[in-house]
Formats: C-alpha cells, sequence, structure tokens
C-alpha cells in the first residue's frame, strides 16, 4: 500500500491479514524475525488505536452509503494509476515483459476502461495485474529483509521496505497533482478506499487467533515472501486473501 508523507500516511493503518499461526512467546524464529516485539507491540497497539476512531469509522460509513459497484470503480480506477510505479519496479527488476505489459494495462483501462474505472486489461490475456513496490524491487537485487517493523500509523514493514517506502511515495503519480485540493482530495479518497477493502477480512482475522499481532505479522511476513518470488505471487499471494475471505484459511 504507496501513499504520501502528508496526508494518505495519516490515513493508512496497519490492517492486512492474518494467519492462525501461534507462538507461545518469543521463540526462537520470533526472536530472528521480530527481535523489536516489545516496541512492535507498543506500536500496534497504538496504531490499532489510531484506526479506531479515526480511518474504520470513516471506512465503514463509506461501505454502507456508497453502493459496492460504485465502490468498485473507484478502487479500479486508483489500481488503474498504480500500475505505474508497478511498471516502473518491474523494469527495474529487469521484467520487462511484465513492465510493458503494466503500461499497456494503463492505456487500455484508460481509454477503453474509461479513465480506469474498468479493468478491462483483466480479461485480455497477458495482460494480468501485478503487485510490484519498490521494496520487492530492492528484494530482487539482493537486499536482505532485516528485522520485522511496525511503523506509526503505516503499520506491518520490515527493515529493507521502510526506506523503500519512500520511493514508492515519490512512484505515486497522484502526488505530482499540482492542485492542492484535487491532489489532496485524491489521496485522502485512495486511502479511505484502501480501507475500506479490508474489513471484510479484519473480523475473520481477528478470530484466527487470540494473539492478533502475531497472526498479523506472520501473514504478512509470509506473503511479502510470496510477493517476491514472482513466479508464485499471484497464485499464492492473492490465494490467502481469497482463503480469507472464503473463511478456509
Amino acid at each position: 500500500m504507496k501513499k504520501t508523507k502528508n496526508l494518505l500516511y495519516l490515513c493508512l493503518v496497519v490492517l492486512l491479514s492474518g494467519c492462525a499461526a501461534q507462538s507461545n512467546g518469543l521463540n526462537d524464529a520470533a526472536a530472528t524475525v521480530d527481535p523489536w516485539e516489545g516496541y512492535n507491540r507498543a506500536m500496534f497497539a497504538f496504531n490499532e488505536g489510531v484506526d479506531k476512531v479515526t480511518l474504520k469509522p470513516i471506512s465503514s460509513a463509506y461501505t454502507h452509503v456508497v453502493p459496492s459497484f460504485i465502490r468498485a470503480r473507484v478502487t479500479s480506477f486508483f489500481a488503474n494509476i498504480q500500475d505505474i510505479p508497478i511498471a516502473t519496479n518491474n523494469f527495474l527488476q529487469g521484467n520487462a515483459k511484465a513492465g510493458f505489459g503494466d503500461l499497456m494495462r494503463v492505456l487500455v483501462n484508460s481509454t477503453i476502461g474509461v479513465a480506469g474505472f474498468f479493468d478491462v486489461a483483466s480479461k485480455i490475456d497477458g495482460l494480468e495485474k501485478h503487485n510490484e513496490d519498490f521494496g520487492q524491487t530492492l528484494a530482487v537485487w539482493g537486499v536482505e529483509s532485516g528485522p520485522y517493523v511496525v511503523i506509526p500509523i503505516l503499520g506491518p514493514s520490515t527493515a529493507r521496505d521502510l526506506p523503500s517506502r519512500i520511493v514508492d511515495i515519490f512512484m505515486n503519480p497522484l502526488v505530482y497533482i499540482e492542485d492542492d485540493t484535487l491532489r489532496n482530495s485524491l489521496l485522502i479518497m485512495d486511502g479511505i478506499d484502501t480501507r475500506a477493502n479490508y474489513l471484510p477480512i479484519e473480523d475473520i482475522v481477528k478470530n484466527l487467533s487470540p494473539d492478533y499481532y502475531v497472526a498479523l505479522r506472520d501473514f504478512y511476513l509470509k506473503r511479502r515472501q510470496n510477493l517476491i518470488e514472482n513466479n508464485k505471487q499471484q497464485e499464492e499471494g492473492d490465494e490467502l486473501y481469497q482463503e480469507l475471505l472464503s473463511g478456509s484459511y
């Protein structure tokens, strides 16, 4: 998730998904991936509190007031914009074929798909949706993941992904809109839409384990690894979310 440092940082919150894996304390594996667990748990609790009184109520109201068809169009619109930095990262990773495919997606969806409100490209063979960011690019370049860390407001990350968030911000085409009102409105709307899309997953995740922190951490790290492994990312990474939504995880 790739937002601006001034506004959307206030909108995004730690709410991805979790898994059923449990730990009874800081075992060897947890000590390796999460040596800063004390700080991370405190920041996780802070983020949860901020979300509870800000973004979650707004996103919940958004889902109740705005019809699902319209919300789907909003999600598609912002996803089309994100195909531009996704293409950039594919090129940086040496995957020119995927990069050109991402650019073709933008062309198709921006024209036939009416400014991206309809994802026409995904129905065309060879123009499947990718999910790339600069953290994945660093991984392809050989940078190690480093410890798990929870960022204020933004939530789960790793030592490698933390600085890459800055690059992701400047890759987001929305930050280059000169009109302040339009830019800020779009960034806030993107944040609300992103949070709203996690609402169906949240309750499922919380029912998976009494330790929501561990569940979220383990799932986040697993999914990040799936995304980095390009041959698996779409099948395995997206299946995790589908399994959560279906209740079969």
